[in-house]
């Protein structure tokens, strides 16, 4: 998780290691979760200087339940190793 700050709010920004941000999006929505990539081209204050390209974007509200942030947990694509051997 990428998010910064001392108050912290709905939206969460996110990456799954050796998983391009496009893909984590794609999977979700094929499992009913809406989310959406930011990429460093429309945040230029703050992901280019953090060495980010994109993150994924979760807008958490207080209307979501435990069972909908459970889903979107599940579906969420798994870490995939560098090609070293090392996730990255």
């Amino acid at each position: 998780m990428y998010d910064q700050g001392q108050r912290h709010c709905g939206i969460v920004t996110f990456t799954v290691d050796g998983v391009p941000s496009e893909d984590v999006r794609r999977r979700l929505a094929d499992n009913d979760v809406n989310v959406s990539v930011s990429v460093a081209d429309y945040a230029r204050l703050d992901l280019p200087q953090r060495g980010l390209a994109d993150v994924v974007r979760a807008s958490v509200h207080y209307y979501n339940v435990d069972d909908e942030l459970d889903r979107m947990l599940a579906a969420l694509p798994r870490p995939r190793p560098a090609t070293d051997g090392r996730t990255t």
